[in-house]
């Protein structure tokens, strides 16, 4: 039955007005194919949420959102499968992504473990209203200066924050201080990071929650 209603979507005559995709979800068996040509189809979306399906998600979708959707403001990809993970999306892809749409305001790949510090630069020069970054908490490759490059660019809007497994040193959370609507930051095996530190950004932001 998934497979029937997305093949629905793709070739009805409204599609072209569609502009929230959440339908996405619950273990949803489609090609890659499929999808790519369901966005293609969608160039007015603003809000995706691909939630628990099975399927391989690699630079490919990403470039085809970023091809294909030009008022892209949320992008949601998460809870894959356990044979597929987020690993095969390149900083090329995020790079495309966010030049095409610098008004995107929540990008959750989640889990991603391949990105570096050469796109979450490019985000923080491309992108000033972020709510929610959760794609770059497995990377080992993200330091404190671009950390806190994109901190500083979204430091008004910014909501949730995941940095966790990254090389980011108290830096990083000096940085934080001036996020005055985070809400929720990740900050698990963030071995550079002091508790001292943590609880100092606790107690300036007491309803914030942190997970470390």
């Amino acid at each position: 039955m998934g497979n029937t209603y997305l093949f629905t979507i793709e070739f009805s005559n409204p599609v072209g007005s569609l502009q929230s995709l959440n339908t996405l979800k619950n273990g949803v068996r489609i090609s890659k194919n499929v999808l790519v040509l369901l966005i293609e189809k969608c160039p007015m979306l603003t809000v995706v949420n691909i939630d628990n399906i099975d399927i391989e998600i690699t630079d490919d979708i990403i470039l085809a959102f970023a091809e294909k959707c030009p008022r892209l403001v949320e992008l949601t990809i998460q809870h894959l499968s356990d044979h597929y993970i987020n690993s095969n999306i390149s900083d090329i892809a995020i790079e495309s992504l966010v030049i095409a749409n610098p008004q995107i305001e929540s990008l959750v790949l989640d889990p991603c473990t391949s990105l570096t510090d050469k796109s979450l630069n490019c985000v923080a020069q491309h992108c000033h209203h972020f709510r929610d970054l959760v794609c770059y908490g497995g990377s080992a490759e993200i330091m404190d200066k671009s950390a806190c490059l994109f901190i500083e660019s979204n430091h008004r809007t910014l909501r949730v924050l995941d940095l966790s497994c990254t090389l980011i040193t108290d830096q990083t959370i000096l940085s934080l201080y001036c996020c005055t609507e985070l809400v929720h930051v990740y900050l698990m095996e963030c071995s550079l990071v002091t508790k001292e530190q943590i609880f100092e950004l606790q107690e300036k932001i007491p309803s914030l929650k942190i997970e470390f």
